[in-house]
């Protein structure tokens, strides 16, 4: 009876395991997360780089904001959500922080959340980077 149970519970988990690697491979590719993060076993062969930056708009063009311009407060809430998009990737949305930092920058008519993801590219065994802008208006 013990001997059959310890079976059963471990042929469970054994195919828990493999199962979840290729789910962890979906989100991976679908979301941004971060392979070393999730217990994924192809973490070790993969590079994962994330960085956010603030933009705004200067008349009609997009100017990258340096870090004196935004205040302590909102630059620690960016730090926060880069380390957090930099392990869940999509899976942490960047709305809680557009909000934020609509309430506490000063007022622009716009401004956008820039987050850089840099893997490497299977096919071509480069690393490639992926910009996504996220914009987010304010209302005055």
């Amino acid at each position: 009876m013990k001997t059959r149970w310890f079976t059963r519970t471990a042929g469970i988990v054994l195919v828990l395991i493999m199962v979840w690697q290729f789910v962890h491979r979906g989100l991976v590719v679908v979301t941004d997360v971060n392979p070393w993060k999730l217990f994924g076993f192809a973490m070790y062969c993969t590079p994962h780089q994330v960085k956010v930056r603030l933009a705004k708009m200067v008349g009609n063009r997009i100017r990258p904001m340096s870090k004196q311009e935004i205040p302590p407060e909102p630059r620690r809430a960016l730090a926060i959500f880069e380390r957090n998009r930099a392990s869940l990737g999509m899976l942490h949305s960047h709305e809680d922080l557009a909000r934020y930092l609509a309430e506490s920058l000063p007022p622009t008519e716009r401004f956008f959340i820039w987050v850089e993801v840099t893997t490497l590219d299977p096919a071509t065994a480069t690393l490639k980077t992926n910009l996504k802008a996220y914009p987010v208006r304010v209302e005055q």
